[in-house]
């Protein structure tokens, strides 16, 4: 009878192992549906990642939160427009949902990014493509940061000084509008002010130290972290360097403000950026609510305020 009553048990919790497994896993589609990661492409317009580790981190801990799958693709020529074009059509026609995408030159880029809209969410950073129909923009007031940054220089500019800016990222809206807000500010101010272009093919180290040589300027402005870290390098080389102001929070810029070779930087968040642009692809893609994007706020820092809390954490981020 004992024997009997054990076997009866154990029919009885096979049973109902099997009707808790089949309505798990039929009856409830959103118990596999949890499991699926949202897979998600973020496409830079730089050929080095290491001035987007900071974003990166942020982005890797936005998809550990959310379930999503990233893939980090640098371009093999700086701000090829062409090869961004490719590796956008790439990805959408892999399967990517999301796209969190980093133009190269929104202007020509326009039809591939509605083209790539009809099959996946894009998300871009640093320049605005709602027209082209991307989801968001996460990036700063970019004319407005331009003009705090020439601001912090005209501290110790005075009017008839010789000032370069550094266009090197042309086709970039957003780099673009840093440059324009600077450019004006400083002309109204009287300094004489000298805008290098980088054209196509053309080295940013050589472009950096032609104007150097050429116009002997008392500072120049870097709107974009390559520029910034790639002048630091040539004044560190220089005989009686220019002041240098530049823009982002990589190490290398870090260490430069230390060591005096940059005199400020303008920064934002760049982990909050990443993660930012993550959350939104990945809600869209969800047909979630959006989270709440608002511009990015961005701080100047220079050797006297780099040790504040504040500008500590948005130099140092600590991810969860």
């Amino acid at each position: 009878m004992k024997r009997k009553n054990i076997l009866q048990m154990v029919t009885l919790l096979i049973l109902g192992l099997g009707v808790l497994f089949s309505l798990v896993a039929f009856d409830n589609p959103y118990f596999w549906q949890s499991k699926q990661l949202v897979e998600i492409s973020v496409i830079v317009r730089e050929a080095d990642s290491t001035s987007w580790a900071t974003a990166r981190q942020g982005m890797e801990q936005a998809a550990a939160d959310l379930d999503a799958e990233l893939r980090f693709l640098t371009l093999n020529s700086p701000d090829s427009v062409k090869e961004q074009k490719d590796l956008l059509a790439r990805e959408v026609d892999g399967g990517a949902k999301g796209i969190v995408l980093v133009p190269a030159n929104p202007q020509q880029m326009q039809q591939e990014v509605q083209d790539a809209t009809t099959k996946a969410v894009v998300v871009t950073m640093e320049s605005d493509m709602a027209e082209s129909g991307a989801t968001a923009c996460i990036s700063v007031d970019n004319r407005k940061m331009g003009e705090a940054l020439a601001g912090k220089a005209l501290g110790r500019l005075a009017a008839g000084d010789d000032v370069v800016l550094l266009d090197s990222a042309p086709g970039s809206s957003g780099v673009s509008a840093r440059v324009d807000g600077a450019e004006r500010l400083l002309k109204a101010a009287g300094c004489n002010v000298y805008r290098y272009t980088l054209s196509a093919g053309q080295n940013l180290s050589s472009l950096i130290t032609k104007a150097i040589a050429t116009q002997r300027p008392a500072a120049i402005l870097a709107f974009d972290t390559a520029a910034t870290q790639q002048a630091a390098s040539v004044a560190e080389n220089t005989e009686n360097p220019p002041l240098l102001y530049g823009t982002g929070a990589t190490n290398t810029i870090i260490a430069s403000l230390e060591q005096g070779s940059i005199d400020a930087t303008a920064a934002q968040n760049e982990f909050a950026a990443g993660y930012l642009a993550v959350e939104a692809a990945v809600k869209a893609v969800q047909k979630m609510p959006a989270p709440d994007i608002k511009t990015l706020t961005y701080y100047l820092v220079d050797r006297q305020n780099m040790d504040d809390a504040d500008n500590q954490k948005l130099l140092f981020p600590v991810t969860r």
